[in-house]
């Protein structure tokens, strides 16, 4: 055999081989496989869209902190009610003399995408309040919100924004005083959480 038939059969074995392509126009490989498959199974395809709107990021600030103002203690276990509206009620071995001092429900300032509905989560465990150099704290437990309840158990409340994507709420709690609590200024902190619906 000449050297011209033995070069002619090596380049039939590289092509069958797929190992030197033929010249041809690039093609997006997923449409060619589905185009091969589908003239022998009868598989078919279509265009399809995909999409995504990314919510504007909640934010919350305290805007005014919630105090329950000046208390005098007796030799009984008292509370003082701090409703979400302002109102304060004194109750058992608690008192005020007279001397309500700076009474406010907290405040809070929501920020994110109008119209859209948020949760609210308040405390459900107790939160102390301390004064230095003082051995007994007080607990403040109940937390309540000017929101819509959604299971005041588990501390959860819930709102909506408006137009604007802002919103506010208020809430209020329950301080215990103990029977002879030491005079000082009492402070502790706590968190509020907030997540889209």
């Amino acid at each position: 055999m000449n050297s011209r038939f033995h070069t002619l059969k090596f380049l039939g074995l590289l092509l069958g081989a797929g190992l030197v392509s033929a010249p041809a126009m690039a093609e997006d490989p997923v449409s060619s496989l589905i185009g091969t498959v589908g003239s022998l199974i009868g598989v078919v395809s279509a265009p399809a869209t995909a999409s995504v709107n990314i919510l504007s990021p909640l934010s919350i600030n305290e805007g005014t902190a919630m105090n329950f103002g000046n208390v005098v203690s007796s030799s009984a276990l008292g509370t003082v009610v701090l409703a979400p509206g302002g109102a304060r009620t004194v109750t058992g071995g608690a008192g005020t003399m007279g001397q309500a001092g700076t009474v406010t429900a907290a405040s809070f300032a929501v920020k994110g995408q109008a119209r859209a509905t948020y949760s609210v989560g308040l405390p459900v465990l107790p939160v102390w309040l301390i004064a230095d150099g003082l051995p007994l704290a007080m607990a403040v437990t109940t937390f309540t919100s000017s929101l819509t309840a959604e299971n005041e158990t588990t501390g959860q409340w819930s709102g909506q924004l408006n137009t604007a994507g802002t919103g506010t709420f208020n809430v209020g709690a329950t301080l215990n005083v103990l029977p002879n609590q030491a005079s000082g200024l009492y402070t502790g902190t706590y968190s509020v959480l907030i997540a889209y619906n």
